[in-house]
Formats: C-alpha cells, structure tokens, sequence
C-alpha cells in the first residue's frame, strides 16, 4: 500500500490498510478478544513500523510495540521455538525457528529499538545477530539450514547439498542487516548485505531473469535424489506451489538503492558500491554523490561530490584485507567539499576461505572467494565426482571476464586421482593434474542439470 501510494499518489490499497489496521488494534489490544495473541507469520511488525515510518500515527507504533512486547510474554499462547515466542524478545540471544519469520521479527526489533531508544531490546538484536553469522550462516550468506520447518539448526549445523537455505530467507537476514546498520555504524552490516547480495539471494534467480530457486544448496550430487528424503531441487523453475520468493527476489532488487547509504547529520556512510547517482540533504541543502566503478568486476569506486562540506566513510569490506589505509568501525574517511572527487581502490585477491572447526561439514575444504563473490565448480566444466578435485593454492590463477556471466571466472591447477576399478586400495600419490574452472556461485545452474560443490579440497 505505502508502495503503491508512493508510485501513483492513489490512496485506495491505503486506505484499506488502515481500515484494517483499526480492526486488528481494536481486537487485539482494547477488547483482547482475539484467539491468540501474536501473529504466528511474522510480518505485520515491520509493516506496521514502516507505516508508521511513512504516516507518523502513533497508534502504528504502539501496535508494533505491542505485538513484539507480547511475543513469547503472556498466558494465553504456548511457547514455541518455531515462531520465535519461546521467550519474551528482549531475552533471546539464538535465533531459533522458522528463519524467515525470524528475521523479519528481528529487523522490526532493531528498527523499534531505534525509534524508542531501548537498549535492552538493541542489546537482544546484536546477540542474535552475533549468533546468525558467526554461527548459522553459510559462506553465501543463506541461512535456515534445517529443511525440517525451514528452520534454523544448531550452532555450526551448516550441511551443503541438504541445505535449506530458502531464498526469502536470505532476503530476510538482509532486511534485518539493514536494519542494524540504521541503528550503529558498524561495517559488518554491509558485509553481510553484501555476500548476501553476490551469492545466497541472486542464486535464487536464473541469469535470464525467468526461473528461481526456492532453496539455494551448496552442493549438489544427482545421484542423491534417488536414496534421499530431502535434496534441494538442481534446476529452477518458473513457478512453485508456495511462490513466496519470486516477488520477494524482485522487491529486494528493487529496493537495494536504500542499503546503499546511510547518514547522520552532515555524516554519510557509503554500505554499498555500484555506479550510481544518489540525492541527500547536506547543510539543509541537496546534494549529490555519484559513484562510478565496475565492481564486482573490480573494486574500483569513484566518488564525484557536489553539494555542502560532509563527512564520507566508505565501508572496507571483510574479505578486503589488503587494503592499506586507516579504518574507524571498518570505514575509511574522507572530508569532502563541493567538486571534490575521491578513488577507493578495494585489491581484489583470490582468497581461500576456510569454516570454523566446529562446521564439520566443511572439515578439511575450502571455498573460494574472490571480492565479494563466493565461486564454485560444475560438473559440466570440471569432469564427475568434484568432491575428489583438489585445487592447487600455488598454481598459475586466471581470472577472466566472459560473456553471459556478470562476475569473472576463474581457472586454476588441480588435481584428482585417477578412475579405478578398485573399491578400496592402499594409498598413493598418483594424481592427474588439469585446469579447473570456477564460476560465481549465483551463475551455477544456468546451463543445463549438473552437480556442483562449493567447498572443495585445496593443497
């Protein structure tokens, strides 16, 4: 409704919405005679802040604070981890449950923590923050690995070819991060919207624009499909009988312009590279910062400014270790005046990135990581049985641009041991060396069914 209004300046789906907003505030906090007491699918808190966000009513407000005061805090519903209400909000240090709905119950508490200035609920976000991506996200940013109610598992629970990790998911956990990084400065909120952009939510959308995936795995092996309960599907389709993720996939690439900055007074915090031209108020006047790079490509951004003197801090990203100025929260600064223009130059290394002991799973392996984009191997370029391949971290690298991919591939030696007719024989050393080829995570699946396996062996 807020969209719509925004769009045509037509109020009728507004309208509504606030007739309807009238009813749920009547039945559920003055007469209380609803059967339950907070939504079981939460999305009604945030919409309800945004809509007090675009109106300023505060009964907008007070419903939203309602409803996430109540959540796992009264009698009259029992106490369920699968929709978040097993203990009142502001107590909760893991994230539990439906990851979804999790997630987008945590970015409305962090954006009500910000509007109220309630420290305990601040407090409640970031141990619940902490806990998702030190602990339950995986390398691309999915998160909800356990496809048992779409749901988050236990600490290091991280599996790859049954892994959930719904689409919607990876939306959410972004939301959430953006949520975050409007209530403090800090750049690991950007880290995580970025590796969420370039991997775990654009995995969920065919290059062409026209299939999706539900559920984004790590790895896939065919074969499993025939023994297993649950494998995630190898090819997107166009349509799915629950078709949450489509329209979310389009709105989250409609609304990733208001990810990219955030200000404080005279202060502008650059999250998020991309050619662009963006209009703020600096001075109490307009002014305009244009970027122009061809990241992720490279991580080269120019900053062209036109307005009032500001403050500029352009967030470092995580994987960029090589970069050598001074950081304050993981921002580089920069004071800047009227034509005044400014490079940042992020090295893009290829960088071997390996899981926390605990992630079992991912015991002995490796992914790839160049920039902000997490790679892969494909059956189709690399030969069968990919979980036998060992890169060879000292060999020749080639990164190269090629058409239909908008990220660069990589090549780099390898080696795998040699087809036998053996089930089990002693162990040697004999290996057969070739060039292993390597594309962006989100691109794998585009070409026709095949396995594919993100972490992998390395030497």
């Amino acid at each position: 409704a807020i969209a719509y209004h925004k769009a045509t300046g037509k109020d009728k789906l507004l309208n509504c919405v606030l007739k309807n907003v009238d009813m749920i505030y009547r039945v559920f906090v003055e007469e209380q005679s609803a059967a339950f007491v907070t939504p079981g699918h939460e999305e009604i808190e945030l919409a309800l802040l945004k809509l007090y966000d675009y109106l300023g009513n505060e009964k907008h407000l007070e419903l939203a604070r309602f409803f996430i005061d109540q959540r796992g805090n009264n009698d009259k519903e029992e106490k369920s981890f699968i929709d978040q209400s097993n203990l009142p909000l502001r107590e909760i240090s893991e994230a539990v449950g439906h990851s979804v709905r999790a997630c987008y119950l945590y970015t409305a508490m962090a954006m009500l923590a910000k509007i109220d200035g309630d420290d305990k609920l601040k407090a409640a976000c970031n141990r619940v923050f902490d806990d998702i991506v030190n602990c339950k996200m995986s390398i691309t940013g999915g998160v909800g690995a356990d496809h048992k109610g779409e749901k988050f598992s236990y600490k290091y629970d991280l599996p790859n070819s049954d892994t959930y990790n719904e689409t919607c998911a990876a939306i959410s956990l972004a939301m959430f991060a953006g949520a975050m990084q409007e209530m403090e400065v800090n750049s690991r909120y950007g880290d995580v919207i970025e590796r969420i952009y370039y991997n775990g939510f654009i995995s969920g959308l065919s290059l062409d624009g026209e299939k999706f995936f539900y559920t984004n795995p790590l790895e896939i092996d065919r074969k499993k499909y025939a023994r297993s309960t649950y494998q995630p599907i190898c090819e997107r389709v166009k349509v799915f009988n629950c078709s949450c993720c489509p329209p979310n996939v389009l709105r989250m690439l409609a609304s990733i312009p208001r990810y990219m900055y955030t200000t404080d007074g005279d202060t502008v915090y650059c999250n998020q590279f991309a050619t662009s031209e963006t209009k703020l108020e600096i001075g109490g006047k307009e002014a305009t910062i244009t970027q122009a790079t061809d990241y992720p490509y490279n991580g080269k951004i120019t900053f062209n400014y036109s307005g009032e003197p500001m403050t500029l801090y352009v967030r470092i990203p995580d994987w960029c270790v090589e970069y050598e100025g001074d950081t304050e929260n993981g921002f580089a600064r920069f004071e800047l005046s009227d034509g005044d223009s400014v490079t940042v130059d992020l090295p893009m290394e290829i960088h071997f990135i390996e899981a926390n002991p605990y992630a079992q799973d991912n015991s002995g392996r490796y992914a790839v990581q160049r920039g902000p984009a997490v790679y892969c191997m494909e059956e189709i370029d690399n030969g069968e049985n990919l979980r036998d391949i060992t890169l060879l971290e000292n060999s020749e690298k080639k990164v190269v641009c090629e058409e239909g991919i908008p990220a660069p591939v990589i090549y780099m030696g390898a080696e795998r041991r040699p087809a036998t007719n053996q089930l089990y024989s002693i162990k040697n050393d004999e290996r057969v060396s070739f060039t292993a080829r390597l594309i962006p995570y989100f691109a794998f699946a585009n070409r026709e069914a095949s396995d594919m396996l993100v972490w992998t062996m390395v030497k």
